[in-house]
C-alpha cells in the first residue's frame, strides 16, 4: 500500500484457520512484469488491505472498477499464460 491507509470500521474476514483480520483501505501499488521483462506499476485506489493476512488477492473486477479506462480491464487465462489488459 502507498500513502495513507484509512481504517475500515465494522469489516473483518475470517480465514479458513479461524483467524480474523481487520481491514484498512488505500491505494495499492501492484508491480507486474510483462513478457519482455519490463516492470509496470499499477495503482489501484480504494483497495482493501489486511496487513496480517497470510496472502493478498488481486481482484481484476476491482481493478477494472477503479480504472480510468471506460472499457475497463480484462483477464484472459490460457494453458501457458495469463494476459491482463
Amino acid at each position: 500500500m502507498i500513502g495513507f491507509l484509512q481504517k475500515v470500521d465494522n469489516m473483518q474476514y475470517t480465514w479458513i484457520h479461524g483467524q480474523e483480520y481487520h481491514y484498512g483501505k488505500g491505494t495499492s501499488n501492484v508491480e507486474m512484469e510483462d513478457h519482455k521483462g519490463t516492470t509496470h506499476n499499477i495503482l489501484i485506489a480504494n483497495t482493501l488491505y489486511a496487513p496480517k493476512a497470510p496472502f493478498h488477492l488481486l481482484s481484476t473486477q476491482h481493478w477494472s472498477q477503479q480504472s480510468a479506462d471506460l472499457n475497463g480491464t480484462y483477464l484472459m487465462i490460457q494453458h501457458d499464460k495469463m494476459i491482463l489488459k
